[in-house]
């Protein structure tokens, strides 16, 4: 049985990585590892045991945020660490980064099975306990926790975010699909390919940030399109914006959604000629292209100028 966001669909994409070999170093991106420590753990639970991989900057203030990472289909904690390049941004940012990894035994492909089931059940609650127990031990603030995913990852953070509105003060999905959009793996088959077919449930409104590509052929850019409205429902009391701009070589339309005092609800990019790959990544990793917008940059500054979650925003008069 095929599986959903199964790296068979991206044969195309591999080959193009070949032609890449001209190296591509930034001055965060040297190694992908960072400076400070990357430890492997595997946590147990009620609901299933996952390995994982944490990277602990060496300077940390007293609560640090957590920054949760999910890998893509046929990638692991190291092979994404490094085609990110996060670690370096948790260096200079100070902040925790949580690597989980899928077990070849619930997906042989290594995907998220963000289509099984729904809401707070299964794979889902699973990864919550992970993160709650992670934060607990590590002392990271658990009103700053960020969720991130690409593809498969970015559909399952989609997911948590929406089954778990208590536990995430953020949400980046790259080239994923929006929660809700499909049940069974024939339904997330046609989610993929065509975006969601019917009208998404309204979720919690936890500011989002999306990253999807104008050429993949493997999740519809549709997608995206459908998560940023389910992203911005909600009180009518909105402001949206459009920008255009180029960014190592590759143009790109940015359409922020924000309440009337700043507060962002919802950031997405379309990147022109990209396909299902992470935008401004180290082709040493899968699933990479370094050319456009450095997600990972984005990423970060999204997610820390973020208020922590439950903080009052006092009102303004600017828009």
């Amino acid at each position: 049985m095929f599986d959903p966001l199964s790296p068979s669909l991206a044969s195309v994409l591999r080959t193009a990585q070949r032609g890449w070999t001209e190296p591509f170093s930034r001055l965060l991106g040297r190694q992908g590892r960072g400076e400070g420590s990357w430890a492997a753990h595997r946590y147990r639970g009620a609901g299933g045991a996952r390995d994982y991989r944490l990277y602990r900057p060496s300077s940390l203030p007293r609560r640090p945020a957590l920054l949760v990472m999910l890998h893509g289909c046929a990638q692991n904690a190291e092979d994404f660490a490094r085609g990110t390049r996060v670690n370096p941004l948790a260096d200079r940012a100070g902040v925790l980064v949580l690597y989980p990894e899928q077990s070849r035994l619930e997906n042989p492909q290594g995907c998220w099975n963000w289509f099984r089931g729904e809401g707070a059940s299964g794979e889902a609650a699973l990864l919550a306990s992970l993160i709650r127990d992670v934060a607990a031990k590590e002392g990271a603030d658990p009103r700053r926790i960020f969720l991130a995913g690409l593809s498969a990852g970015g559909a399952m953070a989609a997911r948590l975010a929406a089954s778990y509105p208590e536990l995430a003060a953020g949400l980046f999905v790259h080239s994923g699909v929006p929660s809700g959009a499909a049940v069974g793996v024939r339904a997330a088959i046609a989610a993929m390919r065509s975006g969601p077919k019917d009208a998404l449930p309204g979720t919690p409104r936890t500011p989002t940030l999306i990253f999807h590509g104008d050429q993949d052929t493997t999740v519809s850019p549709r997608n995206a399109e459908a998560l940023a409205r389910q992203a911005a429902g909600g009180p009518r009391l909105v402001l949206s914006r459009e920008a255009r701009g180029e960014a190592n070589g590759r143009r790109y339309v940015r359409r922020t959604t924000h309440l009337a005092h700043g507060t962002p609800l919802c950031e997405s990019w379309t990147v022109e000629g990209l396909g299902h790959a992470w935008s401004g990544g180290d082709p040493s990793g899968s699933y990479t292209d370094p050319a456009g917008p450095d997600a990972s940059e984005v990423m970060m500054r999204f997610f820390l100028r973020l208020p922590a979650r439950g903080a009052k925003v006092p009102a303004s008069s600017e828009v």
